[in-house]
């Protein structure tokens, strides 16, 4: 995404719920980006599933998951609603990752050891089945990484964060937010609400 400021589109999609899907971008194609990415991700899953969908009730489909796009690393937020517009949505994406930035500057050492950990076990994970196999070599190959070990890459990069760095990485994720997201929502039956922020 090369243009400054937020990016919105709205479609439209026959369906009385709102939708919003939320994605911010990397800045780069490194395996250092994609680490810092993945595991921010990892870490916002189950809060973010838990503040937006069983404490506030905005959705049932909640998720914050990272989205690898042309090989340029990033994080996508998404969210459908019967009870909410994508703008509500967005705010209480956006007051979800200000309480986590909080939370990340008082984590202790050992709880994120086991954030990192868990995610080194994920990425690690031997393959189920023959599907999954290929799917993973097709990825490397059409990504032109012919020596087929892109987990084994980031898994390195992973294992190189620190506590730290990664509270950086969420200052440098919140200036993202501000300058570099793209909002793609439906209204729904929400036709009255304003927009997510953005041109």
């Amino acid at each position: 995404l090369e243009a400054e400021g937020p990016l919105r589109r709205r479609i439209d999609v026959e369906h009385g719920d709102a939708a919003l899907a939320l994605y911010v971008q990397g800045r780069d194609q490194s395996w250092a980006e994609r680490a810092r990415f993945g595991l921010l991700a990892h870490m916002m899953s189950a809060p973010y599933f838990n503040d937006l969908r069983t404490e506030r009730q905005l959705g049932y489909v909640v998720a914050a998951q990272p989205w690898v796009q042309a090989n340029t690393p990033g994080i996508i937020f998404l969210v459908q609603s019967p009870v909410a517009p994508a703008s509500a949505i967005e705010a209480a994406t956006e007051a979800f990752l200000a309480s986590f930035r909080e939370d990340l500057a008082t984590m202790t050492p050992e709880a994120f050891e086991a954030e990192r950990a868990g995610l080194l076990s994920k990425v690690l994970e031997a393959d189920k089945n023959l599907g999954e196999r290929s799917n993973r070599l097709w990825s490397d190959l059409d990504s032109r990484l012919t020596t087929f070990d892109s987990r084994e890459r980031v898994a390195e990069a992973i294992r190189a964060l620190d506590l730290p760095a990664m509270r950086a990485f969420a200052e440098d994720f919140a200036a993202r937010l501000r300058d570099g997201r793209l909002a793609v929502w439906s209204d729904g039956a929400f036709t009255e609400a304003p927009a997510p922020d953005g041109a």
